[in-house]
């Protein structure tokens, strides 16, 4: 599978008319508004309302969730230096907050 289809997952276009999903529920972009927030609209309900775009996620692309999940943990769990840094320092921190080590 190309990568691009991986960043696809997580990417969410900023458009009018593009359906996005906020608290679990399907929305649609009505218009990009200053200060990064967007007017959206609830499909199921449509009422609409003025978000930051902080509160809102793209929907995935794939229909079978299982493959999506797999997909999302795969780009987790790549193995970058900088992440495997951070991850150690966490693993330290973490021992030496719980009363443990040196």
């Amino acid at each position: 599978m190309p990568r691009s289809a991986d960043r696809n997952l997580l990417r969410l276009s900023v458009r009018v008319g593009e359906i996005a999903i906020r608290d679990s529920r399907l929305v649609r972009i009505e218009a990009r508004l200053r200060n990064g927030r967007v007017r959206i609209q609830d499909l199921a309900t449509g009422e609409i309302e003025d978000v930051h775009l902080g509160e809102l996620r793209a929907r995935s692309t794939s229909s079978d969730k299982a493959e999506a999940d797999s997909r999302l943990e795969t780009n987790r769990s790549v193995l970058d230096p900088r992440r495997q840094a951070a991850s150690a320092r966490e693993r330290t921190l973490s021992t030496l907050f719980e009363g443990q080590g040196p």
